[in-house]
């Protein structure tokens, strides 16, 4: 083998071995850092109705607002919807998420719907982990395990719709009912009277 030929195959052992021995590429990952153009303290929202009224009242201790989608984050997000003869609906959740300006608010964490009432059939407390509501409408909807409770009963459903002024709900899948009797109160007898009854769907 002549020398020429011996040279050109050390070269390449050594072209080989380096290309081997070279440290992989990195790959550069980029973090989208989102910027908050304004944050809120104590924000206090109050809307009317037509009749000069207020219809909804929307409370929040920080509001931080993202530009990029128009979407705020919220903490410890409470809103108050009232109705005429009525009492009124509170809701509260640990955090929440408005898109958009808009009315539709996802709440997240200890989600709790009620109203102060006990003369309506119909549920007065809804809780839940996650919930999305329109505000105005006065309905909500979620996919998460929800309960729904009324004076006699208990209801239970992994997902829902409801209807807050008329007490409509729609119960998703894996639903069950507890019923008990309103309890009677005898000044002749100092028991009570209670029943409970368990349905499940």
């Amino acid at each position: 083998m002549s020398i020429r030929n011996i040279f050109l195959s050390i070269l390449v052992i050594i072209v080989i071995a380096t290309w081997y021995l070279s440290p992989a590429p990195t790959i550069e990952k980029r973090v989208v850092i989102e910027d908050v153009d304004y944050f809120i303290i104590d924000f206090d929202r109050e809307k009317r109705g037509e009749d000069g009224l207020i219809s909804s009242s929307f409370q929040a201790e920080r509001v931080d607002h993202y530009p990029n989608d128009d979407r705020a984050e919220l903490v410890q997000p409470r809103a108050t919807t009232y109705s005429k003869n009525k009492p009124p609906w509170k809701m509260r959740a640990d955090h929440g998420t408005q898109l958009n300006g808009r009315n539709l608010v996802k709440l997240k964490g200890g989600v709790v719907v009620k109203q102060n009432s006990t003369e309506d059939p119909k549920f007065s407390r809804m809780e839940s982990e996650e919930v999305t509501i329109l505000i105005d409408e006065e309905y909500l909807e979620s996919d998460h395990p929800i309960s729904f409770t009324t004076e006699s009963s208990l209801t239970s459903s992994i997902g829902a719709q409801a209807w807050l002024k008329t007490g409509k709900i729609i119960l998703l899948q894996e639903s069950a009912g507890t019923y008990r009797s309103a309890i009677k109160k005898d000044n002749s007898d100092k028991g009570d009277d209670t029943s409970n009854n368990t349905t499940e769907k």
